[in-house]
């Protein structure tokens, strides 16, 4: 709608989904036994994925905007929850999010055994980590405002928290939850994820509006019909 609204035609505009749930698809992904290996999981307990970027025009107060989730991971972690935080990518503000992080890590989250803390996952274990939510018997949850929170967590039926104005206005589907900035909303958030059974089982069955992973197939369609 935005480009046609630009003033292009119709004819140029072909809408196909997004091409990452093309891979989704094609089950790509760590397996959970590979997972519990690697990161030392107990999947009888919940699993929370964590990362949080900067919003661009409010990058001087990253630092704080990270708090309040921190926080709320902290007390989850202390009940018996299993976190696994990663970094930011490197947008303005994003070293702040990691001094941060690293800040928690010595004083807040030392001696708690349950929070773990990596640069990057990796595509590949960190869609497996997504995808341990398609079985209903396992709590994962994904948290912060990555656009993966929005556009590839329903791909999984992952139940997802998406704090603050990153992706506002963006579509998202019935997995997700908006919290604010703040440690009670996004703690209220999380356990609506983890134990809410209405809320697990609609995001189980949503219907993801950036695709169902034909994206490939839907752009070669469109090269190959288009009169040059």
């Amino acid at each position: 709608n935005r480009l046609l609204g630009m003033g292009e035609a119709p004819w140029r505009v072909h809408t196909v989904g997004f091409p990452a749930i093309d891979l989704i698809q094609d089950g790509n992904y760590a397996t959970s036994n590979e997972l519990v290996d690697i990161y030392e999981l107990d999947l009888a307990k919940p699993v929370i994925l964590f990362t949080q970027h900067s919003v661009t025009t409010e990058f001087h107060e990253a630092a704080n905007q990270i708090k309040p989730a921190l926080f709320a991971l902290k007390k989850l972690a202390l009940a018996g929850a299993q976190i696994i935080i990663t970094y930011p990518n490197n947008d303005a503000g994003g070293r702040k999010i990691i001094d941060t992080i690293n800040d928690f890590s010595r004083s807040d989250f030392l001696g708690i055994k349950n929070i773990q803390i990596y640069s990057s996952l990796g595509r590949y274990n960190y869609h497996g980590i997504l995808a341990l939510a398609s079985n209903p018997e396992n709590q994962i949850c994904c948290v912060g405002n990555s656009s993966s929170g929005i556009k590839e967590t329903p791909a999984f039926g992952c139940p997802t928290v998406n704090i603050g104005s990153r992706q506002e206005g963006r579509l998202r589907a019935e997995n997700v939850i908006d919290a604010e900035y703040d440690e009670a909303s996004i703690y209220k958030s999380i356990e609506s994820c983890l134990y809410d059974k209405n809320f697990r089982e609609t995001s189980l069955t949503c219907i993801n509006p950036y695709g169902i992973g034909d994206a490939g197939i839907k752009i070669a369609k469109a090269l190959d019909e288009i009169e040059i």
